[in-house]
């Protein structure tokens, strides 16, 4: 099954595709013509949307396989931004935050004690028009116009019970989660709200995640470009307690009458990580290998005798 979450569905620059759904361009790009595809939209929590249907499928049996991808072309609302902009007090200050960005994600059965602990959710409607967009009357594509502190503050005051949930559900303390990785709105809201889960939980996590400067906000995408990062850096290892939490703001899907009913998600997902380092370790080396057979060179692995888990490289 392959299921794609993108907020911007974009084939071109400007050009945009609903239907057919973009899920089925990117199955057949990728020559997976018998997988069930559709397309899902939940903003910039789409991604660990997607996550959460498909462990459901594979712990019920229902499939082995499956691909969440995302891949999000917003720049343009920072371009329009940029052009309007005339405070720092601007709700449009926000969008000068983001970048463009792809990822995909695979889900499958993991061994016996690893993989997904617990995903927690919840839906706040009353906050809806924090964060609205609209096409652009100073550019091409759209732009969007957020409160931002009254944004952070809420995401800040709700989360924290959300994520005692899930760290409740799954028997462990704040303090067990080796890394989180938060939605990278700002770094300071994301240091506000630690020290809100630290208050709150008596707790700290080990190690957040910040990877604002070099990214961005990516949205949807944005919580697996990070664990992406630290993986290929390798300071996220086999056996190590994450936590990535994911907040959103959409427009509704239901009516009733004339009410239009209207969406502001937050997904947590707790999960110990399993293959995807030993994955990602196996293609490094074999990029190495191959770089310095280019060059006339040899690459071996060494393992540190301290630590035989976690490969030392050494090139001659």
């Amino acid at each position: 099954m392959l299921i794609s979450t993108s907020i911007t569905r974009s084939k071109g620059r400007y050009t945009q595709s609903f239907e057919p759904p973009l899920s089925l361009y990117v199955k057949q790009a990728i020559g997976a013509a018998q997988a069930a595809n559709f397309d899902l939209s939940n903003a910039c929590a789409g991604m660990l949307t997607g996550v959460f249907i498909l462990q459901d499928l594979v712990a019920r049996g229902e499939i082995n396989c499956g691909m969440v991808v995302s891949g999000e072309y917003i720049s343009h609302l920072s371009w329009n931004a940029a052009r309007q902009i005339r405070s720092l007090f601007s709700k449009q200050l926000a969008l000068l935050t983001l970048g463009d960005a792809g990822a995909a994600v695979i889900v499958e059965r993991a061994p016996s004690g690893c993989g997904v602990d617990v995903i927690g959710f919840t839906t706040l409607a009353e906050h809806s028009r924090l964060c609205l967009a609209f096409p652009s009357t100073a550019g091409p594509g759209a732009q969007m116009y957020t409160k931002s502190r009254t944004l952070q503050k809420v995401a800040i005051d709700d989360m924290a019970p959300l994520v005692a949930e899930a760290i409740g559900e799954a028997g462990i303390d704040l303090a067990d989660i080796d890394f989180m990785i938060p939605h990278q709105t700002s770094a300071r809201a994301i240091r506000a709200g630690t020290q809100e889960f630290v208050r709150r939980l008596g707790a700290r996590p080990k190690h957040v995640v910040v990877n604002l400067e070099e990214f961005g906000n990516t949205s949807s995408t944005t919580l697996f470009v990070a664990l992406h990062k630290y993986l290929e850096e390798q300071r996220i290892h086999k056996g190590d307690r994450v936590m990535l939490q994911a907040l959103a703001s959409r427009r509704g899907v239901r009516r009733e009458g004339r009410r239009r009913h209207i969406m502001h998600p937050m997904f947590v997902m707790l999960f110990i990580e399993t293959d995807a380092y030993d994955l990602l370790t196996e293609e490094r080396d074999r990029k190495r290998r191959a770089s310095a057979a280019r060059r006339g060179r040899s690459v071996r692995v060494v393992r540190a005798a301290a630590n035989p888990d976690r490969p030392r490289r050494s090139v001659r």
